[in-house]
């Protein structure tokens, strides 16, 4: 595994002001071969863009953003018009936040074991540790759990 991440001041002053990034990528290139890339930014004037895209040889799988509604306008003066995005994370993952807490309250009175383990926790750890070091120095870092 290996992991390249890097940062540019692209937009915000502020982030200027203090050194930090306001725009980053972060690339990986799995055990097996496979790449993925994240982009992020601090601004995204449309609301809170989280989407996700898989590409395979079999084809493809797409989570786009989330709007309140899922109703489309296409008329003779627009090819589609919709509901503007979520603007902030809480609206976004809400509900995700409600079934993990129930799944930990589930966890802990029927005394199962998590579908996440310790290990999945540090391993995202190790990952993002090196991706850090990776936008610090410049070079692309080897990861090993």
């Amino acid at each position: 595994v290996e992991v390249s991440a890097y940062g540019s001041q692209l937009i915000s002053e502020e982030c200027k002001e203090v050194g930090d990034h306001d725009t980053a990528m972060f690339i990986m290139r799995s055990q097996k071969g496979v790449l993925i890339h994240i982009n992020n930014s601090r601004r995204a004037v449309y609301g809170y863009d989280q989407r996700v895209e898989i590409f395979g040889s079999k084809g493809m799988m797409i989570s786009n953003n989330q709007s309140p509604t899922s109703v489309e306008l296409f008329n003779d003066k627009k090819n589609q018009s919709k509901d503007p995005i979520h603007f902030f994370f809480i609206e976004r993952y809400e509900q995700a936040y409600k079934d993990q807490l129930d799944a930990f309250v589930n966890i802990v009175m029927n005394n199962e074991k998590p579908s996440v383990t310790f290990e999945d926790g540090r391993n995202a750890l190790i990952l993002a540790n090196a991706a850090y070091d990776s936008l610090n120095n410049g070079k692309s870092m080897k990861v090993v759990y």
